[in-house]
């Protein structure tokens, strides 16, 4: 539940046990986080629904099924690459993770594999919106996460 809602650090719970678990580890008292969860404008309120809106976004995609093909891609240190693939073959994402707190740019994979950016344009499930890699650079912000699928020409 802390990830869901951003908990943060519970500094006087820590100083009390002695015990670093205890950390992060927050007593919710339950009319306390429907309170912070129904008010809007709560870092927990907002945390929550960013992840329901991720979760709500990968529901809708076939490359996300449990039982998709996936492949790993070995792009350095500073990046998760890894690209999905529907079991029927209708779709492929590729999942691009910047693990660093700078901004970074996408080197090729050091291995032979299925190639990444097959096409220029692209639709990133995270943000809605278009990417256009004509360039075939990419650039992440820190920590930056993008689900691209390729946006085929009607």
């Amino acid at each position: 539940i802390h990830s869901l809602t951003g908990t943060a650090n519970d500094q006087s719970y820590y100083e009390s046990t002695g015990r670093p678990r205890s950390l992060n580890r927050k007593k919710w008292d339950l009319a306390e986080l429907n309170a912070n969860l129904k008010d809007k404008t709560s870092r927990h309120s907002r945390i929550m629904e960013a992840y329901l809106k991720m979760l709500r976004r990968r529901n809708n995609h076939p490359a996300f099924d449990p039982e998709a093909h996936m492949h790993v891609h070995d792009c350095g240190p500073a990046f998760f690459v890894i690209s999905r693939h529907a079991i029927d073959g209708s779709e492929t994402v590729d999942c691009l993770f910047n693990l660093t707190p700078r901004e970074q740019e996408l080197p090729e994979p050091a291995e032979p594999s299925p190639p990444l950016f097959q096409t220029e344009t692209y639709y990133d499930i995270l943000s809605a919106r278009n990417m256009n890699l004509s360039k075939k650079k990419i650039h992440l912000q820190p920590y930056q996460a993008l689900w691209l699928t390729p946006k085929h020409k009607r």
